[in-house]
C-alpha cells in the first residue's frame, strides 16, 4: 500500500549554514577596510540562499503532503 499524508513526505535536510569564523583583532588589521563590506555582502548572499533552500523544502514537503492526503491537489485526476 502507498504511504499517504506525512508517510509520504521525502526527509530532506539541507546542510547547516554556512557561517563566516570570526576574524582575530590581528585578521582584522591585515584586511583592507574596502574589504569588510565585501566579506559582509557575501555573508548576507549565503544568508539570503539559505532561507531560499530552506522555504523551498518547506514548500515542497507541504505540497507532497497536501497531495497524499487528499488535498486540493491531490483530488485533481
Amino acid at each position: 500500500m502507498p504511504k499517504m499524508g506525512k508517510e509520504a513526505v521525502p526527509e530532506l535536510k539541507l546542510e547547516q549554514r554556512p557561517e563566516l569564523e570570526q576574524f582575530s583583532r590581528e585578521e582584522l588589521k591585515t584586511i583592507p577596510r574596502s574589504a569588510h563590506g565585501k566579506i559582509l555582502k557575501n555573508q548576507a548572499a549565503w544568508w539570503g540562499y539559505a532561507d531560499i533552500a530552506e522555504a523551498a523544502v518547506k514548500g515542497y514537503r507541504d505540497y507532497v503532503e497536501k497531495v497524499f492526503s487528499g488535498g486540493a491537489e491531490g483530488n485533481k485526476k
